[in-house]
């Protein structure tokens, strides 16, 4: 049964505190973490609720996207998008940008809960009783999805606060690491830790799809070695998926990586990816704030309504990534009509939409854009907008924001461009460009030459990231870790929305949030950006 753990129980935790007053009288019908966490099935709920925050504000629900798709100008914007969101794209954020806030939080938040269910299932396992092997899982889940948070804070805000402990919750002043090699080592640790007790992919059970698995810490340990250019360290943990099971779906079914479908998700190409699942009854809105108090257990995604040309009309596909797609030979990467829908004087994608919608959808459009009354034209003046992620091949329009698309943290095709960046970087160019051939292969694009030299290596490296993984939030990271960041983006953008100096050199790093300095005043932010 896919997507499973989305009936998960977000447990409400309620840390005790102490007091002298009479007034504090204590209910004996609420949760704490005395009472409970005292056997399996109640730290199974906790491991869960640590799962839950991939859905708070700032991350997978809706922000996520939008800020790193941006960033990197996978996405373009439109009229639509209004407010914060739009400062992303031109850089005009600053440390009380609301959303860069909801980010901070929200991973600080998963940390805390990631803290205090290895502690609780620590102590469990100490007794000796119950079923140990199971809690070890627990704990094996938590500290994966510990590392992931750390691993996103330390890449976009650097030396960063490390909260190792649940005790360190209380701890309000707490000073930066002196360097990010401590959150680093802490991260391997974790991972490490992770990797001994995580089944594989295909030991879980239906009802636990979704959930951190040794493959997944392998590869997050992977590419986590190779953004910090431990190259042969990454290349070891990224070749061992090889041999786990994963594989890069065949053409025709290369859709099925962003589709809402169940038995097209959690695919052999998933390696890990936030389960999404509209669940009627919930409430529709709540990716705007309500995740755990109005939200009602929701667990859907807003972006095919969001990005949707049909529906909210908020972004493009940025003209400059869908160029990329033309060759100079004059041909076109097939993962253009696989990617967006549109054509300009430079390039086109997908031509037309519902091909799989019913009788009924196909009549919603009007005569100007049926073809044959079995699909439906593009409407060409809507410019070059997002096919990746969206569901019109099957609906004529999202209406709301009910959309059941998981979000994709890892996928295979991804960790074997990693790993062709380590081989590569490794003075093993021929065995990087075969992987990245086999990524093209898999389209059915013209492989690369493989007898090159290690920059046209990296060219070609850094060219099939753009064209396999846009609009997978990769891309702002892959710039900004080349050293490319302020030559492309900044010509990119120019081009875009006028002549401009976009990203400047502190944009490397996201700036310390304002709340957070005006609370932790151990914070030692020596500028007022990071």
């Amino acid at each position: 049964m896919k997507k499973a753990i989305i009936s998960m129980v977000l447990t409400v935790f309620l840390l005790s505190g102490c007091s002298d007053s009479i007034l504090n009288l204590t209910n004996p019908n609420a949760y704490d973490t005395g009472t409970f966490f005292t056997n399996e099935q109640e730290l199974e709920k906790g491991v869960n609720a640590v799962y839950g925050g991939l859905y708070f504000e700032g991350l997978w629900i809706r922000d996520y996207y939008f800020i790193f798709d941006l960033l990197g100008n996978d996405a373009q914007v439109a009229t639509a998008l209004q407010g914060e969101l739009a400062e992303f794209a031109k850089y005009t954020f600053n440390p009380t940008h609301g959303k860069l806030t909801n980010y901070w939080r929200s991973l600080y938040r998963f940390v805390m809960r990631a803290n205090l269910i290895i502690d609780r299932s620590e102590a469990f396992i100490a007794k000796g009783e119950g079923d140990i092997a199971l809690v070890k899982r627990f704990v094996g889940e938590a500290k994966f999805l510990r590392a992931y948070a750390y691993f996103e804070l330390v890449n976009q805000f650097g030396r960063i606060p490390l909260k190792k402990k649940i005790q360190d919750l209380d701890v309000i002043l707490t000073p930066r690491c002196q360097s990010v090699e401590e959150v680093y080592q802490f991260i391997e640790q974790d991972l490490a830790e992770a990797i001994t007790v995580l089944p594989e992919k295909a030991a879980y059970s239906a009802n636990d799809t979704g959930r951190a698995t040794k493959g997944a810490a392998i590869a997050l340990l992977g590419k986590h070695l190779l953004y910090k250019k431990d190259y042969a360290g990454a290349e070891a943990e990224l070749a061992k998926l090889a041999g786990m099971g994963y594989d890069l779906l065949p053409a025709a079914k290369w859709d099925w990586n962003f589709s809402e479908r169940d038995n097209e998700e959690n695919n052999i190409e998933s390696v890990f990816e936030v389960q999404c699942k509209f669940v009627p009854g919930t409430n529709t809105w709540y990716m705007f704030g309500g995740q755990e108090d109005w939200g009602a257990g929701a667990m859907h995604t807003g972006r095919p309504m969001e990005y949707g040309f049909n529906d909210w009309q908020n972004v493009y596909i940025s003209t400059s990534v869908a160029h990329q797609f033309k060759y100079s030979d004059g041909t076109t990467d097939p993962r253009a009509a696989l990617t967006f829908y549109g054509q300009d004087v430079m390039v086109t994608g997908d031509l037309y939409f519902c091909e799989e919608c019913t009788a009924a959808d196909i009549a919603k459009g009007d005569a100007a854009i049926q073809d044959n009354g079995s699909r439906l034209k593009y409407p060409l003046g809507s410019g070059l907008r997002w096919r990746k992620y969206q569901n019109y091949e099957r609906k004529f329009k999202e209406n709301v924001p009910e959309s059941s698309n998981n979000g994709k943290v890892i996928r295979y095709a991804d960790v074997l461009l990693m790993l062709a960046e380590a081989q590569i970087n490794n003075s093993k160019v021929q065995q990087g460009m075969q992987n990245i051939n086999k990524v093209r292969a898999r389209i059915g694009a013209v492989a690369y030459p493989e007898g090159v030299a290690k920059e046209k290596a990296m060219e070609y490296l850094k060219l099939e990231r753009t064209l396999e993984l846009a609009g997978e939030q990769s891309r702002y990271r892959d710039l900004v870790r080349w050293g490319d960041a302020k030559q492309v983006l900044n010509n990119e953008l120019s081009t875009q929305y006028g002549p401009a100096t976009y990203f400047q050199d502190k944009h490397v790093l996201f700036p310390i949030p304002q709340d957070e300095k005006d609370t932790n005043h151990a914070i030692e932010v020596s500028n007022d950006w990071n």
